[in-house]
């Protein structure tokens, strides 16, 4: 799984490497070759899988965006 994940992040940095970089690396590991294709897409994979958390000025501006609707609570006199 760690060949695959790497060979991914190299693909990102230089697409159309996937397949060779795989290669080699499982080739470095003694593991058996497999076939894949060079134009795998790994950046999309990765935006599937990884989701970045929300900063704090995304969350408020979502928070202002939802409570806008909402009218202010009556001031006491």
């Amino acid at each position: 799984m760690t060949v695959i994940i790497h060979a991914h992040l190299l693909n990102i940095a230089k697409p159309g490497c996937f397949a060779k970089k795989a290669k080699e690396m499982f080739a470095a590991n003694n593991l058996p070759d497999m076939e894949f294709p060079n134009d795998v897409p790994s950046s999309e994979i990765f935006n599937l899988i990884y989701k970045p958390a929300e900063t704090t000025s995304q969350a408020h501006a979502t928070q202002s965006q939802a409570t806008s609707d909402i009218p202010p609570l009556p001031t006491r006199k």
